[in-house]
């Protein structure tokens, strides 16, 4: 068990702000040890990163193209994402061998790749190796893994080129990594502790507003945990955790649309609960519910025309509703005595949620599907949350 998971039931503690204290400073170095053994990992495996050149050249067919040799590529963008353009692309990867490793992995680390059909280069002739992806079936990939990963080989040849048929169902993006073999299990291993202490404290939080529901009849609880319900199944989606249940159903990628209703309908409901904005601005709250129904009114006009463009649109919709409510925390920090924690809480989440959801839809920057600092600040809030809910409890007993 993880030290940290003490701070989440605040009766044990008794409400007392010393113990409190020592509790946040234990759990912040206790995390920040952890992190920074993560970092040098990371550190670690980017020096060891391989280099290599990406090209693209995008062919509307699914036929084979016996041409693709000779056919005319251009330069990735920086972002190694076109966005909302989706659909079938071909993808020339030259990997240079300037290091003593053989045996290379490269990975994709994010969540919407359909397929992937690797070939290799071989005396002007394209030999078919494998294929890794959502689509492929755990028995056909070349390396059991929850993001598309396959096996580089530069043992006879001084630069390696493959060309990579991918399908992007919604966003086409491809944050490509290269590796030695030996350091990928590394970074295996340290990805699942990070998630097993994200994923553990999701759980811990959800219990407890549960039961504080259960007791107290506040809503602040329910919709609080509801949220965090709705969150934690988002970055199952995007750090690839759930594609083993889904692996080769396309309802995979509608899924994603639902979440995101969900955690809007949520945070909203939240919001307005613990600011009591509904009280304070009822006009303009109820402007606000019109964001979770245009959203689905928008996500609706992009199952029936299945351009991914509109779900995007969606998206970015959705996200501008996280800033807008935080806004209304800033104003009221002095003027309502739980509007510092709904601030702080999100100072950090919020903007890179921000950062996250336009990032995938419309490649403006590089995002993948990892999300680490993503999650830490997602780990903060829900400390943050669960003590202010904690102290609102106590007044409430102490009303009582």
């Amino acid at each position: 068990m993880y030290p940290f998971i003490i701070i989440l039931n605040p009766p044990i503690l008794s409400y007392n702000k010393k113990i409190w204290f020592l509790v946040i400073i234990f759990n912040i170095l206790f995390f920040q040890k952890n992190n920074a053994k993560n970092n040098y990992e990371n550190q670690k495996n980017k020096n060891q990163q391989v280099e290599f050149t990406l090209l693209y050249n995008q062919i509307d067919t699914n036929n084979f193209d016996k041409n693709i040799l000779g056919a005319d590529f251009k330069t990735m963008p920086k972002s190694n994402s076109f966005g909302f353009n989706n659909g079938k692309y071909w993808l020339k990867l030259i990997v240079n061998k300037t290091v003593s490793y053989k045996n290379l992995v490269a990975y994709i680390p994010t969540h919407n790749i359909g397929k992937i059909d690797i070939y290799q280069n071989i005396n002007n002739q394209l030999k078919y190796i494998s294929s890794t992806g959502n689509d492929v079936a755990v028995d056909k990939l070349p390396v059991n893994y929850k993001f598309p990963v396959f096996k580089i080989n530069t043992s006879n040849t001084d630069e390696l080129i493959l060309y990579l048929k991918v399908n992007f169902p919604k966003e086409a993006n491809f944050p490509l990594k290269i590796i030695p073999e030996k350091s990928f299990i590394s970074y295996v291993s340290n990805k699942q502790i990070v998630n097993s202490i994200y994923y553990g404290s999701c759980v811990i939080v959800i219990f407890f507003n549960f039961l504080f529901f259960l007791k107290f009849k506040d809503k602040s609880y329910l919709f609080y945990l509801l949220f965090i319900s709705s969150l934690m199944f988002i970055f199952l989606l995007y750090d690839g955790s759930l594609i083993t249940l889904f692996r080769g159903n396309s309802f995979y990628y509608k899924i994603e649309v639902f979440t995101h209703i969900s955690a809007a309908v949520w945070f909203l409901l939240f919001s307005v609960n613990f600011l009591n904005l509904k009280k304070r601005h009822p006009i303009f709250t109820k402007t606000l519910y019109l964001f979770p129904i245009v959203i689905t009114i928008l996500y609706t006009f992009y199952f029936a025309s299945n351009k991914y463009i509109i779900c995007a649109i969606a998206d970015a919709f959705g996200i501008m509703l996280l800033p807008i409510l935080w806004s209304f925390g800033i104003y009221y920090i002095r003027k309502i005595p739980y509007a510092k924690f709904y601030v702080f809480g999100y100072v950090l989440l919020i903007p890179l949620a921000v950062y996250f959801m336009i990032g995938f839809p419309f490649g403006f920057w590089e995002v993948n599907g990892e999300m680490l600092i993503i999650k830490i600040s997602s780990w903060l809030d829900m400390f943050v949350f669960t003590y202010a809910l904690s102290l609102k409890m106590k007044n409430n007993i102490d009303k009582n």
